[in-house]
């Protein structure tokens, strides 16, 4: 068997117990990834945050819900292929001081599923969930996987790092400024630590309605910004659209009379409506190039040349960025309208990505290098071929 064959996956952002994830289509894509075929040149899984939506669901449902997807992930398990998962926002709960807390907040994640599914499950292993992975190679040495629980411990264990190529993996909230970070996290975290009737909410106000119309919403934004060609009244048309959807919302819920705003869980809805705003007003202003210079100044100020390439999700935008000779990767997502994409490292530094489209994978390397070209249009093809082989 050729090494050349021999890949890690990569998956970001699958959201299960989230209205309008797609955990059937999740399903059939792990029995191929699964099939022997495949199953003999993988090395491992990353998964790399919110692949269980615990704002939105509770651990006892996920695992009727989803049990087929878990009994798939102990059957790799089994077979010796690692499962490597990263903590996404609408995993764990975030604070001030979220980099040096990780340790705890892995435990309180383990505490509320494993002792749920420990009886059937194993794949969720402490021992391979951190908050940072490196997939590191030094010469004339096999890739291996270090796990990290902090960006200051990566900077300590810099030295550690191969000499043949480091490829960064994470969810991506990290490299969010902190102001920012902390606004998203007042909504995830009452979530998360929500009882049912709160996540319920949580889940149809965001993602069966507010999400739902603001995904139907930006295709006619793309239309008319060809039209309008003017950012400051597009931007305007997006925040008055978002603040009729959310009164909209809220007036619909009351005349059901399924809340009431005199009752706590009424002005728990209401308080989610705002803060709903005020993220999403932030999120219009927040483009994938400003999000990768977040990602960009944080390798700078670290000074960790060392890192060749960077994986994560959290935005849910597929794309692809080549700044400083580090290649920046967002997987995209498996929720909503997204067509779910995914990637393949292979092991002497390659990556691949895929759309999984109709049951079959279909490689996106030209995807790749448009995006590429886009972003600086002095790189010719030849150099980028070393990334996408």
């Amino acid at each position: 068997m050729k090494i050349m064959n021999k890949f890690f996956l990569v998956v970001s952002d699958v959201h299960l117990g989230a209205l309008f994830s797609k955990p059937k289509l999740f399903k059939r894509f792990l029995k191929k990834i699964t099939k022997r075929k495949n199953r003999v040149n993988l090395e491992g899984m990353f998964l790399l945050g919110d692949f269980l939506d615990l704002c939105m669901e509770t651990p006892k449902h996920l695992l009727k819900s989803c049990k087929y997807i878990f009994k798939i992930m102990n059957y790799l398990n089994r077979k010796n292929i690692p499962i490597y998962l990263t903590l996404g926002n609408h995993e764990i709960t975030i604070e001030e001081e979220y980099e040096t807390k990780f340790s705890s907040s892995r435990d309180e994640f383990l505490s509320k599923t494993s002792n749920k599914f420990e009886n059937k499950y194993n794949f969720l292993n402490a021992d391979k969930i951190f908050q940072y992975f490196v997939l590191s190679k030094k010469e004339n040495c096999d890739p291996t996987v270090l796990g990290f629980e902090s960006w200051q411990e990566i900077e300590k264990k810099k030295e550690d790092l191969g000499n043949d190529f480091n490829i960064l993996l994470t969810h991506g909230h990290q490299f969010e400024p902190i102001e920012d970070l902390l606004l998203g996290a007042t909504f995830w975290n009452t979530g998360i630590n929500g009882d049912p009737v709160i996540k319920a909410i949580f889940n149809a106000g965001w993602n069966g309605v507010i999400r739902k119309f603001l995904n139907l919403i930006e295709q006619m934004i793309a239309t008319v910004d060809v039209v309008v060609n003017n950012k400051e009244k597009i931007e305007e048309l997006k925040e008055r659209i978002l603040k009729g959807i959310i009164e909209a919302t809220i007036n619909l819920i009351v005349k059901k009379k399924t809340l009431s705003k005199n009752n706590q869980t009424g002005e728990k809805f209401q308080e989610f409506c705002k803060l709903v705003e005020q993220i999403e007003n932030r999120r219009c202003e927040l483009d994938n190039d400003n999000f990768n210079n977040f990602i960009i100044n944080k390798i700078l100020d670290s000074k960790l040349t060392k890192i060749s390439s960077i994986i994560y999700g959290h935005t849910h935008s597929f794309q692809t960025f080549l700044k400083n000779n580090t290649m920046i990767i967002n997987t995209g997502a498996w929720q909503h309208e997204v067509i779910p994409t995914f990637a393949k490292i292979y092991l002497n530094g390659t990556v691949e990505l895929f759309k999984y489209q109709k049951r079959n994978f279909r490689r996106i390397v030209d995807i790749l290098f448009v995006d590429i070209l886009k972003q600086d249009s002095s790189i010719k093809p030849k150099e980028i071929e070393s990334f996408v082989i």
